[in-house]
């Protein structure tokens, strides 16, 4: 999946499937952590369906320096 031209503005929803590909993890951990309050999400239905705020803006939970979104850390 192309999906730069999404990621290039400031902020942007992305699908929780876009997420974990971009992340390289399970769709279901991508739910826990927004579950768990890890992540910005934003309900888009009645029916549980969410958006994930792009990039990660937690403190300490961006891609490029947390080590949970690190493998092999």
């Amino acid at each position: 999946m192309d999906i730069s031209n999404i990621i290039q503005d400031e902020f942007n929803y992305l699908t929780v499937k876009q997420v974990a590909e971009l992340l390289g993890f399970h769709p279901e951990t991508i739910k826990r952590w927004a579950r768990e309050g890890k992540i910005e999400v934003q309900q888009t239905g009645h029916y549980g369906h969410i958006r994930v705020k792009w990039p990660l803006e937690k403190p300490g939970f961006s891609p490029k320096n947390n080590k949970l979104l690190q493998r092999g850390a």
